[in-house]
């Protein structure tokens, strides 16, 4: 007779038990009983007695039973408030036991909140946040019966005023050029949904609603959790303070935002000597910055020995306003301009300044070191002619200028030196004046590298160079073209 323990029920009578289609009812201990009567002659009957037992396992695949909020019944969504402490509960049935996990999908980066091999778990959310905490939960479950693992999910929803999502944040300034066009966005978190969203601009001291127009677009997401404000082409007046305002059931939230005009920055003005400044070997200027075009600027000095000097460059450290320009030559007349320049481009340069710096042996007479407009002529003709004479002399000999692809070359009285300068194209052979503006352009884009320094031989024959460009310019030299592409007959006027 065999017997099913838990159940006390008689499952069979014959020798061998055989069970088929087994189901989990049937787990647990089973009983075999044998018995038989012995009746020996002449002795009473005897009734022999037997049994054994043993245990049936039956094992299946995993199964979640329930996953759910405790104290909110078996619901796939739930609405908590925000700074509210919630317990996730997940049971799971299945032999052998299962492996189960919750796991946080709020943003598809299912993390692990908690992981073990039992058929019950649970994991709390502590302080719930609406921005961080809001979402779907998920719990799986298999073991080695699942081809496909097992999942439940609950979906949390976290009651909150609207705030801006810190997985999509807002760029607040925005700098943008006249004619380019600008988006402002806003990615919100809020629940329950937003019911309105409204685009304002601060004109003087008020607030303005914002619509559709040919030049401005307002984009609202579906669930109203996201909007956008696109200017297509940018003018001055659209330049300023923008709001974009939400709405839900329980508050609201607002967020400004700031479009500043991106430009070329403003020429600098009242640019002007120190006094007492000027000494033999130096002087220093002063001026006072204009507009910055919306961005950060910096200033750059331009200054030459006249009258046929390199122009050389200095930039300006950042802040600063006045510049001391050292290293000059002792009784020497110098121009001197400013620009400012920002990361869209530079301004217009100011006026030339004209100044001399003092003699040895006038050093102190600081006063007499500025120049009228009277004495500056005579200087600056008396420099001109002493340049011209040591130019006239340095340049006995012709100068060359090989065509495309190569140096200038410069011939003095007794050595052929070469000067890198400028490569010339095909089309700029004998054209003097477009040799002079090619180095003007180079000596200005490569004013951070200061031409004064490096090997003496380079700097003074970039120096003959500029000053035979520049006479060249000015019409106080003459050559003539050969008809392959080089000067020569080289002759002052």
């Amino acid at each position: 007779m065999w017997t099913h323990v838990s159940s006390s029920k008689t499952i069979s009578t014959q020798q061998a038990l055989q069970l088929t289609n087994i189901q989990l009812s049937e787990e647990g201990q089973y009983k075999c009983r044998v018995t038989n009567v012995m009746g020996p002659t002449g002795c009473s009957a005897q009734e022999g007695i037997d049994d054994t037992t043993f245990d049936l396992d039956v094992q299946y695949a995993a199964d979640i039973k329930k996953f759910y909020a405790k104290g909110m019944d078996a619901k796939n969504s739930i609405i908590i408030n925000e700074s509210q402490t919630v317990t996730l509960i997940c049971e799971v049935d299945g032999d052998p036991v299962p492996t189960v996990s919750i796991i946080n999908n709020t943003r598809g980066g299912l993390l692990v909140l908690t992981k073990n091999l039992n058929k019950t778990i649970s994991t709390d959310i502590v302080n719930a946040r609406c921005e961080y905490d809001s979402g779907m939960y998920q719990c799986r479950s298999n073991n080695e019966f699942n081809m496909i693992q097992q999942a439940q999910e609950v979906e949390v929803k976290v009651a909150c005023t609207p705030k801006a999502s810190p997985f999509s944040p807002s760029i607040t300034n925005v700098s943008k050029s006249t004619n380019d066009s600008a988006t402002l966005t806003l990615t919100m978190v809020a629940y329950p949904l937003p019911i309105a969203v409204t685009w304002q601009k601060q004109y003087d001291d008020q607030w303005v609603n914002l619509e559709d127009t040919s030049n401005l677009r307002i984009y609202i997401s579906y669930d109203k959790l996201r909007t956008d404000l696109t200017i297509l082409k940018l003018q001055p007046e659209d330049f300023g303070t923008y709001m974009v305002r939400v709405d839900n059931r329980m508050s609201y939230a607002k967020q400004e935002f700031h479009l500043f005009s991106k430009e070329k920055p403003c020429v600098p003005g009242s640019l002007k000597v120190q006094d007492g400044s000027i000494t033999d070997r130096s002087f220093t200027v002063a001026w006072k910055p204009n507009c910055d075009g919306g961005s950060e600027q910096w200033f750059v000095v331009r200054y030459k020995l006249m009258p046929d000097g390199l122009w050389r460059y200095g930039r300006v450290p950042e802040g600063t306003y006045t510049y001391t320009l050292n290293g000059l030559a002792p009784g020497s007349l110098y121009d001197m301009r400013l620009f400012a320049e920002n990361a869209v481009g530079k301004s217009g340069e100011t006026e030339i300044i004209s100044v001399t710096t003092l003699s040895k042996s006038n050093e102190n007479d600081i006063g007499s070191s500025r120049l009228t407009g009277a004495a500056l002529g005579g200087i600056v003709s008396g420099i001109s002619i002493t340049i011209i004479m040591m130019l006239l002399w340095r340049f006995r000999n012709k100068l060359k200028v090989p065509s495309r692809g190569t140096l200038l070359y410069d011939y003095l009285t007794t050595k052929r030196r070469e000067v890198n300068v400028a490569t010339i194209t095909e089309n700029d052979d004998c054209d003097v004046g477009k040799l002079g503006q090619m180095y003007e352009t180079l000596a200005e884009t490569s004013f951070h590298e200061d031409v004064s320094s490096g090997n003496s031989t380079q700097q003074e024959n970039a120096q003959i160079a500029t000053e035979v460009f520049q006479g060249f310019v000015n019409h106080q030299y003459a050559a003539t073209c050969n008809g392959e592409g080089l000067y020569e007959n080289l002759t002052f006027k």
